[in-house]
Order: structure tokens, then C-alpha cells, then sequence
């Protein structure tokens, strides 16, 4: 039975080899120019880990007996540039209805599954002294919030239980025949886990001379985390791209696309 792996050697397990093959086999194609993928803040400022993944990719696959992908070059960042790139693709589709100033400088926070990431980014430059990676995910969210519903209803839901049902719109989830609001129990849990992310956050940009202008939250746990990140920088403005749960992947393909 697959599940996902939640370790920082991620890249090297046999979940993340068969979602890469699947990937290459969805395109259809036989060559591929530029591949781009993304690592956790913390370990992309590690040149090893960047340089073991650029390797790992380029050049030929072989992902079925008779289909064979060759990546010609491959390019590495950290994750939450990916969604920032999509949210200026949106933003700018908009013409001056825009929330991005091109002078800005944007707190970009990238909540996954596995690590809360953030960047700063400022005239196109990466702040890396400002940017780094928590462990408080959506994974540690929805367990918090399984074990609020289990101390009192009794039974503890699964992660994947919640997830597929904040995925799909619905506000309660059926446990022992009786439905569930696990609302109040999301919110209760990113209340306790608020104050340490902020914290970790507000740390990482006690050097910048300047405040961020606005924050950018994307990926596939932006609406765990809205309220929380809100709540740790109450003057600026929070916003986040269409189906922020695809803006990685899009903002992935425009890092290619003009490579």
C-alpha cells in the first residue's frame, strides 16, 4: 500500500522515483529540454543536496520496458519560487487590477504536506539569510486536529480522512455513524501551532532593514494556513494564486519555459 514519506531523504525513495517516472510518462514525450523540480528551502541552500538532484534527473529514463525519456538539462529551486512565479503570471493578467507592485518586496510562504517553506524575494533577488523551512506542515495540522476530534468523540480520524475531505469542499467527515464538523478542531490546531510558526517566520527576517510589502501564500496547504499567517502579519495584504495547489507546477513550467 503506498503512502507518502515524510523525511527529509524524500528525493531518494521509491515513492518520489515512481511519481518522478509517472510525471515523464504523462508528457508523452520523448526528450525533454528543461526539467524543473523543487526542494524545501532548507535543503536547497544545501549545494549537495541541489547538485545530487540534478544529477539524478538528467539524462535518460527508462520508465517502461519500451519507453525511454531523456531530460537534457535540469534546473532546481526552492519550492515557493514556483508558486510566486504563478501568482505574478496571474497578478499580471490582471493589468493594474494587480495586488504585486514589481517593486515589492514579497514574503512568498509555501505550506505542503511535509515542510511550511517561505522566501523573501526583492527586486527578483533571493533573500536566502530570510528563507527557510519549518516542520509544523499540513501533516502535522491535520494529526493536531485528529487528536482534538479523538479526545471527544473518541475515535480518531485519519490525515488522509481530512485532507480528502477539505480537498473536495466538505465540512464534516462521518466517524461512527455520526457526522463530524471538523472545522472548529482545523482551527483549534492551527491556533496552537500559530505562535511557533510566526515566530520562526518573523526570526528569519530580523535582519532585513525593510518589512515585506505584501504575502504571497500558495501551495497545497495555503488554506490551512490562511488564518495563521494572516494573523502573524496583520498589515499587509495575504493573497495567493488560482488552485493554489497546482501553482508550484505552473510556476515550474514558466521557470522552464524561459530558461
Amino acid at each position: 500500500m503506498w503512502e507518502r514519506s515524510l523525511h527529509a531523504d524524500y528525493t531518494g525513495t521509491d515513492s518520489y522515483k515512481a511519481l518522478f517516472h509517472a510525471g515523464l510518462l504523462l508528457t508523452s514525450a520523448t526528450e525533454i529540454d528543461v526539467l524543473v523540480t523543487g526542494l524545501p528551502v532548507s535543503q536547497y541552500q544545501d549545494e549537495s543536496r541541489r547538485k545530487a538532484l540534478e544529477k539524478q534527473f538528467t539524462g535518460k529514463r527508462k520508465i517502461t520496458p519500451k519507453r525511454t525519456v531523456e531530460a537534457a538539462s535540469v534546473k532546481v529551486v526552492a519550492q515557493p519560487i514556483g508558486g510566486l512565479f504563478d501568482m505574478v503570471n496571474q497578478d499580471e493578467s490582471q493589468g493594474e487590477d494587480g495586488d504585486i507592485d514589481e517593486e515589492a518586496r514579497i514574503l512568498v510562504v509555501d505550506p505542503g504536506f511535509f515542510s511550511l517553506d517561505w522566501v523573501l524575494v526583492s527586486n527578483g533577488e533571493f533573500h536566502r539569510q530570510s528563507s527557510d523551512t519549518s516542520l509544523k506542515a499540513s501533516s502535522v495540522l491535520l494529526e493536531q486536529a485528529g487528536l482534538l476530534i479523538a479526545q471527544d468523540y473518541g475515535a480518531k480520524p485519519t490525515v488522509e480522512a481530512l485532507e480528502n475531505a477539505v480537498r473536495a469542499g466538505i465540512t464534516s467527515i462521518l466517524m461512527m455513524g455520526q457526522r463530524v464538523d471538523f472545522g472548529p478542531y482545523l482551527k483549534r490546531a492551527g491556533e496552537s501551532m500559530s505562535s511557533t510558526i510566526a515566530n520562526s517566520i518573523q526570526k528569519s527576517l530580523r535582519n532585513e532593514k525593510m518589512s515585506p510589502d505584501i504575502v504571497v501564500l500558495t501551495g497545497g496547504g495555503a488554506d490551512f494556513f490562511r488564518d495563521i499567517i494572516q494573523d502573524a502579519f496583520p498589515r499587509l495584504k495575504v493573497v495567493s494564486p488560482k488552485e493554489s495547489v497546482l501553482s508550484n507546477a505552473r510556476g515550474f513550467w514558466l521557470l522552464g519555459s524561459i530558461n
